[in-house]
């Protein structure tokens, strides 16, 4: 999981964000987790000084407030080495907020090296005070079974420990949990009784957690108008994934009026904190002009940052556009670079193209072999183009043994597909074929089509 900074240095928490169909400029909103949420505490600001000087003297209080300050930069220079060094001294002396603290910014290699065993020292050390934010900090490991064995019993139960005891975070994971039947048996009302008592507190992962219950209908009634709501008060706290779900809302109309403009002012937002899907959907905007004026330079560098993060669809279109100079200069070595990348995350469309490169040898040494094996795969998950691939290359012998038979089925399941590039060639080799094939041959291949067709496209050579 992503972690990122926010208002303290604090903990981990689970985020949703709003799934839906693909909208025009390809904008998708997908389930990923983001990670743990860091925040600083007090909203009173001490004399610094009369601070610094109780922190040295020893003041376990106060050396703790000076670690929040460094680790904010309120009021002081934000420095993450300092805020490690007053955290230190605070949980040597058996702080368990300063012990959760420290273990966060070893595991995560802030302001000291990272060290994540050091950093699972200091967490268990706090839950055995039954410190809140440890507990939770400590679930987060389990959960991912990061320097520890992943068990998601556990990550439930010191989520709970968090949650009972009014801890926000705790309580916006403990409702994750209940939400994805995690360590629990699945069950939406807990996760928005949970969700609820976050929110309450205007935590941003509840309030957005609370919008994606009522985006799906999940131990509520749909309402995307109440989702909208809660996806604004937590993306006005500035919270990445509330305004993603805020600016995707406002690109659809979905509880509130379509509106591109405010679509992108969300998504900029998002993307200027590295969430990596609005980078995506932000790239998208530029690249149709959709809620601004269209800018290629824009959308190449947003793609580049989301792909860079990762984000499959990002890699694939990347790839395809250094392959074919679209809005930048044709560089191979990128295309092939991203292609794979993207094919090797299960984009079929990445896959098959990747499968064609290799086929004709199109800047890349030809290779039949690793042709059929991405185009294979792209096969495998329905994608048109792919299965036409696959008939031609059985047809011919590319990759493997001509075999005839096999390919008017191929053949057949392409000639059922939607997009008239793939349906007529199809249809035209399917013709030519039954002038070839025996009645029984063609009956048989029929029928390979059918169970095909019934296993998803799975083991279908």
């Amino acid at each position: 999981m992503k972690e990122f900074f926010a208002s303290s240095l604090a903990a981990s928490m689970l985020v949703l964000t709003l799934q839906a169909q693909a909208g025009p400029a390809d904008e998708v909103l997908d389930n990923k987790k983001t990670g743990p949420t860091i925040t600083m505490v007090s909203n009173v600001m001490p004399d610094i000084k009369d601070l610094a000087d109780k922190a040295a003297a020893g003041d376990v209080k106060s050396q703790l407030a000076y670690a929040r300050m460094f680790a904010s930069g309120r009021g002081i220079k934000q420095d993450l080495t300092q805020a490690a060094k007053w955290y230190q001294l605070a949980a040597e002396q058996g702080n368990g907020e300063a012990q959760a603290s420290l273990g966060y910014l070893y595991i995560h290699g802030r302001g000291v090296e990272k060290n994540i065993n050091e950093g699972i020292k200091w967490y268990m050390l706090g839950v055995a005070q039954a410190n809140k934010m440890a507990q939770n900090n400590f679930a987060h490991q389990y959960l991912n079974g990061q320097g520890v064995e992943k068990d998601v019993l556990e990550a439930f139960r010191l989520f709970k420990l968090s949650a009972q005891q009014n801890y926000p975070l705790g309580q916006a994971n403990l409702a994750y949990m209940y939400e994805r039947g995690l360590g629990v048996e699945q069950n939406y009302a807990e996760a928005v009784k949970w969700y609820g008592l976050a929110a309450a507190q205007k935590s941003p992962e509840g309030q957005n957690g609370m919008g994606n219950m009522y985006a799906y209908g999940r131990g509520v009634d749909l309402d995307f108008a109440e989702a909208v709501k809660w996806y604004r008060l937590a993306a006005q706290q500035g919270f990445s994934p509330a305004q993603f779900n805020l600016a995707y809302h406002y690109f659809k109309g979905d509880g509130i009026g379509k509106d591109d403009i405010l679509a992108v002012k969300w998504y900029s937002l998002a993307a200027e904190q590295g969430f990596a899907r609005a980078q995506y959907n932000l790239a998208n905007h530029y690249a149709n002009g959709q809620g601004t004026g269209k800018d290629m330079v824009q959308a190449i560098k947003w793609y580049t940052r989301a792909a860079e993060q990762g984000h499959s669809g990002a890699q694939a279109t990347l790839g395809m556009r250094y392959e074919f100079g679209m809005d930048t200069a044709p560089d191979p070595v990128q295309a092939l670079k991203w292609l794979t990348l993207a094919a090797e995350q299960g984009v079929d469309r990445a896959q098959n193209y990747l499968g064609e490169k290799y086929l004709k040898g199109r800047n890349v040494a030809k290779d039949a072999v690793l042709a059929l094996k991405w185009i294979r795969m792209s096969a495998e998950q329905g994608y048109a183009p792919a299965l036409l691939n696959l008939a031609e290359m059985s047809e011919k012998g590319e990759g493997m043994a001509s075999d005839p038979e096999r390919a008017y089925m191929w053949y057949t399941l392409s000639a059922d597909a939607s997009l008239a590039s793939v349906r007529e060639p199809a249809q035209a080799r399917l013709q030519a074929l039954a002038d070839k094939l025996s009645a029984e041959k063609i009956a048989r291949a029929n029928s390979l089509a059918v169970t095909c067709k019934a296993r998803n496209f799975k083991n279908c050579m």
